[in-house]
């Protein structure tokens, strides 16, 4: 059993929001999927949807399937979804695309097209509670 003066001490040591970045990390593969699967459907980082196609005669191409019509879905030949990723660093979890159309086409999201928003942020809580708090745990009675 921990001593009242060492529990103390090791409460006022943790960084929660390094302890939330780790239990993160633990889970990377599985938040790309999400950011896929919300950006799938319209849907940017801050909750509003994606711009519209610009061109009709375009977004008639992709219709069959698409969840996000009007809206863009960022997919076209899959490149650009290949390669987002999920880095949890630093106190933060970063998320992005190694594509070379990433900065054009985040800065045509006004630099809003990548994070998890809405339901799909609920989904990365449930990801990553029960390592969160196994973390802390950890940290209390270490």
């Amino acid at each position: 059993m921990l001593m009242p003066d060492k529990l103390l001490n090791n409460l006022q040591s943790i960084n929660l929001a390094d302890l939330a970045v780790e239990a993160a990390s633990m889970h990377e593969r599985e938040l790309v999927i999400i950011q896929r699967t919300q950006m799938s459907k319209g849907f940017r980082g801050d909750g509003e949807k994606t711009k519209k196609y610009k061109s009709k005669s375009y977004e008639n191409r992709f219709k069959t399937g698409a969840y996000s019509l009007p809206n863009r879905d960022y997919f076209l030949t899959g490149d650009f979804y290949k390669d987002i990723f999920v880095k949890a660093e630093s106190g933060k979890v970063f998320f992005g695309s190694m594509d070379s159309k990433s900065n054009m086409l985040e800065k045509e999201e006004d630099n809003q097209l990548f994070g998890l928003s809405g339901e799909y942020k609920e989904k990365e809580i449930e990801i990553i509670e029960n390592d969160f708090v196994k973390l802390l745990e950890n940290a209390i009675t270490r």
